[in-house]
């Protein structure tokens, strides 16, 4: 009879335990200490609804002013807008590991990671190594007037094409075109 009882209040135990977890993400979580919305620390609706309104980025500029470089935005996530941050995290000697956001942006198979969605710092590390050469500062430098060329030239085809079609103009086609001729000319 008790056992019965018992399973007979599943909304209570859930309830319970959503309780249990908004206590623990809002005043136990390591990220407890930075500021930001009070339902992004315990939700992730606070962030759905917030991209869904169309302002995700505008509220998030808003609440860098308001409480710095380091905004909680979700209750495992922090937005950070600090350039010295950039190398701690993103440099290939980061301790840092990137989280499972990286797998919802592949593409194709899924057994071809690229670089930048490899979640493994042994896989990372190899393919950085052979992207490395490619992406120096020399190097870059050295595309640079190649890379200038055709920037002049998708420019030109916007400025066309705005007047052509009353200031309408797919851009994704001609960020397209530019990509390809970059690619092309580099190659």
């Amino acid at each position: 009879m008790r056992i019965i009882r018992q399973l007979g209040k599943p909304s209570a135990n859930k309830a319970q335990h959503s309780l249990s977890i908004g206590i623990y993400r809002r005043l136990f979580h390591r990220l407890r200490n930075f500021p930001g919305p009070f339902s992004a620390s315990v939700t992730r609706i606070w962030a759905l609804k917030t991209i869904n309104q169309g302002n995700y980025f505008q509220v998030i500029k808003d609440l860098h002013r308001k409480h710095g470089d380091f905004v909680r935005v979700g209750p495992r996530e922090l937005d950070v807008c600090n350039l010295k941050a950039v190398n701690a995290v993103l440099a290939s000697t980061s301790p840092c590991v990137k989280g499972n956001w990286y797998l919802g942006t592949q593409m194709g198979d899924p057994t071809s990671v690229h670089i930048q969605n490899d979640l493994l710092p042994l896989n990372h590390t190899w393919k950085r190594r052979i992207w490395d050469v490619g992406l120096s500062s020399r190097s870059l430098r050295d595309y640079e007037p190649h890379v200038l060329h055709y920037v002049d030239k998708l420019l030109d085809a916007l400025a066309r094409e705005l007047k052509k079609n009353n200031g309408v103009v797919d851009l994704g086609l001609y960020f397209s075109f530019f990509t390809f001729d970059v690619m092309g000319e580099l190659a």
